[in-house]
């Protein structure tokens, strides 16, 4: 009996012993490792993503813009481009005859302005949802912080 009585408080140490260590080690792995890599990491990606999509933006406005500006040179300077060619000089005295090169130009010039505006709504609309998804994964670390 005594024995027994001598298995079992060993037995019950034991398992108090480990069930202690277990919630220490549960607290430990949960709130001192696994949350803050979990925050940081989280943070990381977020930061990431929006480098990448100003990075993209960016991009695509100085393509449109190398465009515009292109097309703008072009423009300016097609009267020059077709002093040395025969044939493209007659073709181009042609559509400068019926004024299409005219009308080309006028209505570049005047529609330059919806396409500025085009790109405006697109940054805007751009800034809008990665505002809205800044906020969501504000949110989800505030829910993983625990404020």
């Amino acid at each position: 009996m005594p024995l027994l009585l001598n298995l079992l408080s060993v037995l019950t140490f034991i398992s108090t012993f480990f069930f202690r260590i277990g919630a220490f080690l549960s607290f430990f792995f949960k709130k001192i490792l696994f949350k803050p890599f979990a925050i940081s990491s989280q943070i990381a990606i977020v930061v990431s993503i929006f480098i990448f999509k100003f990075a993209f933006i960016v991009s695509v406005f100085s393509l449109f813009l190398w465009i515009y500006n292109k097309i703008s040179y072009i423009l300016d300077n097609l009267d020059s481009s077709f002093n040395g060619n025969y044939i493209s000089s007659v073709a181009y005295g042609l559509l400068n005859s019926f004024g299409i090169i005219e009308a080309f130009e006028v209505s570049f010039k005047s529609f330059s302005i919806v396409f500025i505006s085009i790109l405006i709504l697109f940054a805007s609309k751009f800034v809008i949802k990665s505002l809205i998804t800044l906020s969501n994964e504000l949110f989800k670390l505030h829910v993983l912080i625990g404020i």
